[in-house]
């Protein structure tokens, strides 16, 4: 990654070569995330948060709890990670909302179901975790058309 025509310490192997990828920077410009597809609505998404410090930038997977968790509240025929996103920042860079998503495919009986989770940054603790119904109605604006509020 390059800032200024110059290379990120911490970055010479990351990168994102993918076609769908958002890059969203914290408010206190101190680590971002890229939420990162590998074929759109039906394919797999992941998360990456990198956090900027004084030597360089270090990649952090902030998503492992998350994922272990809502594994334990829907099951796939086929063995699955859920699509995992990240939708917005809270507490400058030091909390992450997450959003997990039952893959939506035929293997998954409850696909596109989905939950949240709040995350302490860098470490990945869940702080909160929301069933999909208050995840929409707390944080409906953050998740965009395809995870925001029904439409009454």
């Amino acid at each position: 990654m390059v800032l200024d025509g110059r290379r990120l310490q911490g970055t010479e192997n990351e990168g994102v070569p993918l076609p769908l990828a958002e890059l969203f920077w914290a408010p206190d410009s101190a680590a971002f995330f890229i939420t990162y597809s590998w074929g759109g609505q039906v394919g797999e998404w992941r998360v990456r948060v990198y956090v900027i410090e004084k030597e360089g930038v270090r990649w952090s997977d902030v998503t492992q709890e998350a994922v272990k968790r809502f594994k334990k509240h829907y099951k796939c025929h086929d063995p699955e990670d859920p699509n995992v996103a990240a939708a917005t920042w809270v507490k400058d860079s030091k909390r992450l909302l997450l959003i997990t998503e039952v893959p939506p495919h035929s293997s998954c009986p409850e696909m596109g179901e989905i939950r949240g989770y709040m995350v302490e940054v860098p470490s990945g603790k869940i702080i909160r975790e929301y069933d999909g119904r208050e995840l929409r109605e707390r944080w409906g604006w953050h998740l965009g058309h395809r995870f925001g509020p029904p439409k009454r």
